[in-house]
């Protein structure tokens, strides 16, 4: 009976974080300790997500502060949701300051694997690898996984003497070229736990080159956000994988592009208006996030036969992670860069010499930031709001969210709250002021689980967390 009660919990506490409600997630665990139901690290990255998601990084850092007393593990994956929630809250110098000493915890030598050197000779064995410190990049080319190319390079260090560790961080879809990274070590390590930290606080950068043909997407050299969001919602096979569409009932999706180079329309793909070369970053880290929110705007990627992109002649899906931007284990900048491939380059090549300046052409005006109910497209039908919606051929929803930019605007994350929470709850909000007075875990405050008779005993971090960092910098200074 326990092992039900205990499960539902879980269960109500993974809706909650889902669902943003990051209030009532934390009183659900606190209700599992006053029923001697115990949470597990599951429970507390439900609601430490919750908590991010609406800026409240106090509310984040309390929970990874009684994960520690709880002898629980608060990897990088949640420090880095505390580092994402104070970036959101306006405290992006915290979020720095806190990162760094992170870091030197993490540099540590017992925080790191006991593996010999990457020598002259494995490097040979692996000639395209970028190695800094505590993380490598490899090209991944298609038609691979990213695991498989995991175990093919651990394969050839492994037979040339080297007996460390490797580990993912990150993942490129199976027809995606481009940089991979992987962390120098183990998934407990200090190396793997630095760089799962920067990927859930949001602070790598990631440069993708694409073509799409479909809808225009404005001249060359113009800029746009699409900020539709993201739902996984069933999967289409082993062979497919996953099937994301955009729904307003999915998780916050950012992506940013900007039109390289415009082509002349080739025969086979006829009734297509545009064929643009692109630079995309995703701000977000959504499965199969660039694929969808492109087929979104009615202008999917060459080759992407999931998602409704039309096919060239001796073309795969034309998409390619060119750079990969973050911080290696000594705070030093780690950016590798990958060129296309040859079979992509070739694509270009055929489309170049029949292509036009087509920079004055006029576009069509792009979607607005609101939703804006799209004409229904062969092969849709209309449902009851009149939006066109996915038919039976895969043709994807057509309501979507796009904002141009200006020219000069650079392609970079911008601060602010996440457009989920609502304003009401944000802190500095008068609902905010009021729910603080009320006392309890809204506060920042955490519960003892030593408290007698299990009642609760706050336990105050905020204030000593931020007057610690602040002894730190004046140690140093003096």
């Amino acid at each position: 009976m326990q092992d039900r009660c205990r499960m539902l919990q879980v269960m109500s506490i993974d809706a909650c974080g889902k669902a943003s409600l990051w209030q009532l997630a934390v009183d659900m665990i606190s209700d599992m300790f006053l029923r001697s139901l115990p949470a597990d690290d599951f429970c507390f990255h439900a609601a430490i997500s919750a908590c991010e998601q609406g800026g409240f990084w106090q509310q984040a850092l309390g929970l990874v502060a009684d994960m520690q007393l709880r002898k629980l593990n608060a990897d990088g994956i949640c420090w880095g949701s505390v580092l994402h929630a104070m970036k959101l809250a306006g405290r992006e110098d915290l979020a720095q300051k806190t990162l760094e000493r992170l870091r030197q915890r993490w540099a540590q030598p017992s925080a790191r694997q006991v593996a010999g050197p990457i020598g002259t000779s494995m490097k040979k064995l692996a000639p395209d690898v970028v190695i800094g410190d505590g993380v490598l990049a490899v090209f991944k080319p298609a038609g691979c996984t990213s695991e498989s190319m995991l175990e093919r390079l651990l394969a050839k260090w492994r037979a040339g003497g080297w007996q460390g560790e490797l580990t993912l961080v990150s993942r490129l879809d199976l027809p995606t070229s481009g940089v991979l990274p992987l962390a120098l070590g183990g998934q407990a390590d200090g190396p793997t736990q630095y760089l799962d930290a920067q990927y859930a606080a949001r602070q790598v950068s990631k440069e993708y080159l694409c073509l799409a043909a479909g809808q225009s997407l404005g001249p060359r050299g113009a800029r746009a956000s699409i900020d539709t969001p993201l739902l996984v919602s069933r999967s289409w096979g082993e062979r497919l994988g996953k099937r994301v569409e955009a729904s307003a009932a999915g998780k916050q999706a950012q992506t940013k592009l900007r039109i390289l180079e415009l082509f002349d329309i080739p025969p086979e793909l006829g009734g297509v208006e545009a064929l643009a070369l692109l630079a995309v970053r995703p701000m977000t880290g959504r499965l199969h996030q660039i694929r969808v929110h492109l087929a979104s705007l009615g202008s999917p990627i060459v080759g992407d036969n999931a998602y409704g992109g039309c096919s060239l002649a001796g073309s795969r899906l034309f998409l390619h992670c060119r750079s990969v931007s973050l911080k290696d284990l000594s705070g030093s900048p780690f950016k590798p860069k990958y060129p296309l491939p040859e079979d992509l380059q070739r694509v270009l090549a055929d489309l170049r010499p029949q292509s036009k300046d087509l920079e004055e052409r006029s576009a069509r005006p792009c979607v607005s930031q609101h939703s804006v109910r799209q004409p229904n497209t062969p092969g849709s039908r209309p449902n009851s709001a009149g939006d066109a919606t996915p038919s039976r051929s895969g043709t994807m929803k057509r309501n979507n969210s796009m904002t141009r930019l200006p020219d000069e605007a650079p392609i970079v994350a911008e601060k602010g709250y996440c457009p989920d929470s609502p304003p009401a709850a944000r802190p500095g909000s008068a609902s905010s002021a009021s729910a603080r007075k009320q006392g309890g875990l809204l506060t920042g405050v955490m519960t003892n689980p030593q408290a007698a008779n299990k009642k609760v005993t706050p336990l105050c971090f905020t204030h000593t967390y931020e007057k610690s960092l602040a002894e730190e910098k004046d140690k140093k200074s003096d």
